[in-house]
């Protein structure tokens, strides 16, 4: 292979069926990422240093290594995915910035076992970086920039230990950032992550629309068991052009459901029981994120479609106030949520204080969606009111457990319906529009 090809990722020229002329990743582009840099700098103060490292490896046990997922973060700002990196920011007294990426170096010994690597000439060559060293100097390269700076941005607790995942945890020792002005650099990250470009936006429309298609084919196939449907789902989304899973599926039957986050996936459907499914999958990174519910048999039963029509109705109306015109907030959202599902409720005779409604729809309405399933890790996020291009999930559910203070007909039952929401100025884009959720549907 001609060796400007072996990079250790895909990058146009190794696969331009996968990655576009000028992308570092699907859809997104090498000038997205520089922007995306110096966004970032803007941020930061004056004199500072910000640390994004990428993930590790990590190992199941000594020889068995679990498939690697680059951090978010570093991803965002770099679109470089092996692992064992790290992205330094550096702004001077004078507001002048600089980015330097340390990467692995060619080795061609640990590259017969572990695949290519991308090193040090081809990271400068393709990533826009003009300063791209060794990962082996990061020690003494942080160590040299700390004691220039009066403010560092890292994701660190003094009280315990860094991220476990992070490559730098592992190689920059705590007492480095002791007696420093510390802040943390994912969080000033995320305040740029919320809004999503259109390019980003294209990700999560592919994402949604494949797992949209997958989920309608599973609607109409029979499976004696959990398992197989997973199995079936993992197998469509990477066939039909998708990446990976975006988190570990949920295929709950029966009253399993009432576990929120069911993933032994091991028992067998039987044909009067729901079968409750949250998977989806992933394009360059960004991800889908879909729970559905439908009758194993192919018909719900009077006591099903009366909860399900009550979570139906209460998707379909919070979907219509994700936009900014609303005024809302993700949290805003929540609580009206509860009000819609307490008066659905009480139409079918369910009467129930707020504090009732909580034990059978215990999680919020939704939450942030992006390069992770769970995107945006700050209150900020949720609590400010929603803007333009903000991608949320919608997701009410109601899960009735074996309790005699409900009725017996609904004990068992649990039923989740979630959407992925662009949010717009006067109308919402739901990219899993296409995935069936009408009752006639679900029982076809």
């Amino acid at each position: 292979m001609n060796l400007v090809k072996r990079f250790g990722q895909a990058l146009h020229k190794n696969r331009p069926h996968l990655v576009g002329n000028g992308c570092l990743t699907p859809l997104i582009a090498r000038t997205e990422f520089e922007t995306r840099r110096s966004n970032l700098l803007r941020l930061m103060k004056p004199n500072s240093l910000a640390i994004f490292g990428g993930n590790r490896i990590q190992y199941a046990s000594p020889s068995v290594f679990y498939p690697f997922r680059q951090d978010p973060n570093f991803q965002y700002l770099t679109g470089f995915l092996e692992p064992e990196s790290c992205l330094l920011l550096h702004k001077d007294v004078n507001d002048k910035g600089e980015a330097i990426l340390l990467v692995p170096e060619k080795n061609e010994f640990a590259e017969k076992w572990e695949g290519e690597r991308t090193g040090i000439e081809g990271a400068k060559q393709e990533f826009g970086f003009e300063n791209v060293i060794s990962n082996e100097k990061l020690r003494e390269t942080v160590q040299n920039l700390i004691s220039k700076v009066s403010k560092v941005y890292a994701d660190i607790d003094p009280k315990t230990t860094m991220r476990q995942t992070s490559f730098y945890s592992h190689e920059l020792p705590k007492m480095v950032f002791s007696k420093l002005d510390l802040q943390c650099a994912s969080t000033l990250c995320m305040q740029l992550r919320i809004i999503k470009s259109e390019s980003e936006l294209d990700c999560l429309r592919i994402a949604g629309e494949i797992s949209s298609e997958v989920y309608n084919m599973a609607m109409t196939q029979e499976f004696k068991s959990e398992t197989q449907l997973q199995s079936y789902l993992s197998f469509m989304f990477r066939n039909n052009g998708l990446e990976d899973d975006s988190y570990y599926p949920v295929v709950a039957g029966g009253d399993h459901a009432l576990t929120i986050h069911y993933v032994r996936n091991d028992d067998l459907l039987k044909n009067e029981d729901l079968v409750l499914v949250d998977a989806a999958g992933r394009y360059g990174g960004y991800c889908a994120d879909i729970s559905r519910t439908w009758p194993v048999g192919g018909k719900l039963s009077e006591a099903q479609k009366d909860i399900y029509e009550v979570v139906l109705d209460t998707n379909k109306q919070c979907i219509t106030k994700c936009t900014v015109k609303s005024g809302m907030s993700l949290y805003d959202l929540h609580s009206f949520s509860e009000q819609v599902m307490k008066q659905n409720l009480a139409n079918i005779g369910l009467d129930m204080t707020m504090n009732e409604l909580r034990t059978i729809y215990p999680h919020m309405i939704g939450h942030q969606l992006g390069l992770d399933v769970h995107d945006i890790d700050i209150s900020d996020a949720s609590s400010s009111e929603f803007v333009s291009n903000q991608v949320i999930t919608v997701e009410p559910g109601l899960y009735f457990p074996h309790d005699s203070r409900f009725p017996k007909r609904f004990r068992g039952i649990g039923i989740r319906i979630e959407d992925d929401i662009v949010v717009g100025e006067d109308m919402p884009e739901n990219l899993t529009e296409a995935c069936w959720k009408e009752v006639a549907d679900v029982q076809r």
